[in-house]
């Protein structure tokens, strides 16, 4: 798999492709195909200047839509209460209110929630505003062609990655099951490390400050030491898998 990562915060326009080959690897994709990207994206730490300014109510609405990235189906307000720690009654309001505005829906056959029309229309004018994926496209088409394999257009968003674009390999067989809106761990998938590769270490320990990493295969790396060793192979290989 090959993949264009792109580093939020970064203040390099992507123009149009390079005329000559170009040796890809993941420095290559990196600093020279950086873009500008709002740093708004990530998630607010417990030790961003903007904590003391949030508002609970806010602050827990918010909380049960993201609570909608971790699962496909619908969810009951009994369920979206319970996994955010929240008294059922206070959850129903919050979600109704949501509901009012558009943001969740309601199935009224099973009772259920799921993410209403208007998250939709706010993740395509993030699209539109950032022009990302129309920027990027050329660079895509490229790395696609050369390799043959799926290409993924991915930002980092705290801890995780999120897929903006995806152009599917040209071999006949083999499937990949991302999709664009998806979220995935960045200290386990390639795209990911790609991107923490190279951040700057108190950056990574500032995203990782228990130095414990979830676990998610046999093969999954639960240690921050651990990869900070695994980054430093990404570096000097050139490439993260």
């Amino acid at each position: 798999m090959a993949a264009l990562a792109l580093k939020a915060g970064q203040h390099q326009a992507l123009d149009k492709p390079p005329r000559q080959p170009y040796n890809f690897t993941v420095r290559n994709a990196i600093s020279r195909y950086e873009m500008a990207f709002p740093k708004e994206i990530l998630p607010v730490h417990s030790n961003h200047p903007a904590r003391k300014y949030q508002v609970r109510s806010v602050e827990r609405a918010l909380s049960l839509l993201r609570t909608f990235l971790a699962h496909d189906g619908e969810l009951s307000a009994a369920e979206l209460s319970k996994e955010n720690g929240l008294d059922p009654s206070t959850g129903f309001r919050l979600l109704a209110t949501l509901e009012t505005q558009g943001f969740v829906e309601i199935n009224h056959a099973t009772a259920k929630y799921r993410p209403g029309v208007v998250l939709l229309e706010l993740g395509s004018r993030f699209l539109k505003n950032n022009d990302i994926r129309s920027r990027s496209i050329a660079y895509l088409e490229r790395l696609r062609d050369e390799f043959g394999e799926t290409v993924h257009l991915t930002i980092l968003a705290g801890n995780e990655v999120v897929y903006l674009e995806k152009l599917a390999g040209l071999h006949p067989i083999g499937f990949m099951s991302s999709r664009v809106g998806d979220r995935n761990p960045a200290h386990c998938t390639g795209v990911g490390k790609a991107l923490l590769a190279y951040l700057p270490d108190e950056e990574l320990a500032r995203r990782y400050p228990h130095g414990r990493l979830k676990r998610y295969t046999d093969h999954t790396i639960t240690d921050l030491d651990a990869l900070r060793t695994d980054l430093a192979r990404v570096r000097k290989r050139g490439y993260a898998i």
